[in-house]
């Protein structure tokens, strides 16, 4: 596989996991809080989407932060993607998830594109579930979420959001079987809620 089909392939799942929280987060309804982690740093989720994370990822250079799910590891970010500021992977599961910052001056649809048109340019047949503008965490974002067929007639679930600051773009992606979405996606969506931008 191409280097530029493998990096379209990133880039899809990044915008699908994103597009996923944020539907959840919206569907947990309930009060929002503005909560403060153990680094000092405030988050708008729920005292129920609380209870569904665990360790808190913060990049140095941007401070961005975010809370990845309890049974979730963070993992060292990817070395061949600039863009990527850490890696996490669910502790019992292939799940796996990823944050990445994209400095670029264009809007939100620019950023999108790519990801959509290198579905069409795989070799197999995505669907797309969510392309859309919601709100989570009290954040405004672009919720993606896809499905790709897989071996042994498994489906994998991308879920991307979208986050916008100061000329950068942070995505927040989900790869997980689409057998396991409705049970992992409170903890999802907390996640994305949980992602705070300095």
């Amino acid at each position: 596989m191409s280097q530029k089909k493998k990096l379209v392939i990133i880039a899809i799942i990044l915008i699908i996991v994103v597009v996923a929280g944020i539907v959840v987060a919206m569907a947990m309804g309930g009060s929002k809080n503005h909560t403060t982690d153990k680094t000092g740093h405030t988050s708008d989720t729920t005292p129920q989407q609380d209870a569904l994370l665990g360790p808190t990822f913060t990049d140095s250079k941007t401070g961005v932060t975010v809370r990845v799910p309890k049974d979730w590891e963070l993992a060292p970010k990817s070395a061949q993607d600039p863009n990527s500021l850490t890696k996490f992977q669910h502790s019992k599961s292939r799940a796996n998830g990823e944050l990445s910052a994209i400095k670029a001056n264009v809007n939100i649809d620019d950023i999108v594109r790519p990801y959509l048109e290198g579905a069409i340019n795989v070799d197999y047949k995505r669907t797309l579930i969510e392309n859309r503008d919601i709100v989570i965490g009290n954040k405004p974002t672009r919720w993606l979420m896809q499905d790709i067929p897989g071996p042994d007639n498994q489906t994998a679930r991308l879920t991307q959001y979208i986050f916008f600051k100061d000329g950068t773009y942070y995505i927040l992606s989900y790869s997980i079987l689409g057998t396991e979405w409705e049970t992992l996606r409170p903890s999802i969506e907390a996640s994305a809620a949980s992602l705070h931008m300095k």
